[in-house]
C-alpha cells in the first residue's frame, strides 16, 4: 500500500502536544476555590474538556469571564511544571520542521494562555503558525481555524493532517476536509476514539512521521 505523504501537519495542543490534564485539574480546582464556584468533579472536567475557556466561564460565571481568564493564566504559570510535553513530541516536531513541512498549532486555549505556552516551551520555535480560540469567530468543532491555517500555508486540505485528542478536533478536521488523526498517547480509550472515525489512530507521536518522511 502506498504511504500517504502529506504537505502539512496541524496539531491540537492540550492532550496532544502537552500532557496538561493534571495542571488543568489543579488550575480549575484552585480557580473554583478562589471564586467560591463550588466543587470540581472529574465528571465536570470530562464534560467541559476541549471547550474554549471563554465558553466555559460564560456557563459557570457569566459576569466574570475576563477576571477568570486572567486568574487562569496566572494559575497556569504557577502550575506549569505539572504540564510536560508527551514523550516523542519534540522529536516528531523537530524532524517534521527540519524536513520543510509546515507546522501549525490549533488550540481551544484563549490567546493569553497560548502566549504563555509559546514562552514556556522550546518546541514553540518549531511551529510556523498558531491559532487560539480568540483568533476566530467560531472555534472547534467549527472548521474556521483549520481553514485559516490552510489559507496561510496555501496547501490543499486533502494533503493536510490534523491530529488531536478530542471529539472537537476530529469533527473540526472532518468539517474542514482535512485528514484526521486521533492522538491516543494521552491515555484515551482506543475504542472511544475509533468511534469518532478519524482517518488514522496514532498510538505514539513517532507513528505520524512515516506519513511525511518515507
Amino acid at each position: 500500500m502506498t504511504k500517504q505523504i502529506f504537505k502539512g501537519l496541524f496539531l491540537d495542543l492540550d492532550g496532544t502536544i502537552i500532557n496538561s490534564s493534571t495542571m488543568i485539574y489543579e488550575v480549575v480546582k484552585e480557580l473554583f476555590q478562589i471564586n467560591n464556584l463550588g466543587t470540581v468533579t472529574k465528571t465536570m472536567m470530562k464534560e467541559y474538556a476541549g471547550l474554549p475557556p471563554r465558553e466555559l466561564f460564560e456557563v459557570i460565571s457569566p459576569g466574570q469571564v475576563d477576571i477568570l481568564l486572567k486568574q487562569t493564566v496566572a494559575l497556569e504559570e504557577k502550575h506549569r511544571s505539572l504540564a510536560p510535553l508527551y514523550p516523542g513530541v519534540t522529536s516528531l516536531l523537530t524532524e517534521i520542521s527540519n524536513s520543510g513541512f509546515p507546522l501549525a498549532v490549533i488550540t481551544s486555549q484563549a490567546g493569553l494562555e497560548m502566549d504563555l505556552v509559546k514562552t514556556s516551551y522550546e518546541f514553540s520555535s518549531l511551529i510556523d503558525f498558531w491559532i487560539s480560540s480568540d483568533d476566530v469567530h467560531n472555534p472547534k468543532p467549527d472548521p474556521e481555524s483549520i481553514l485559516i491555517a490552510l489559507d496561510f500555508f496555501k496547501i490543499p486540505a486533502e494533503r493536510t493532517l490534523f491530529v488531536g485528542d478530542s471529539v472537537y478536533d476530529i469533527e473540526a478536521g472532518k468539517n474542514a476536509g482535512v485528514l484526521t488523526g486521533a492522538a491516543l498517547w494521552g491515555g484515551h480509550n482506543r475504542r472511544e476514539m475509533a468511534a469518532l472515525k478519524p482517518d488514522f489512530l496514532f498510538s505514539k507521536p513517532s507513528d505520524i512521521k512515516k506519513h511525511f518522511i518515507p
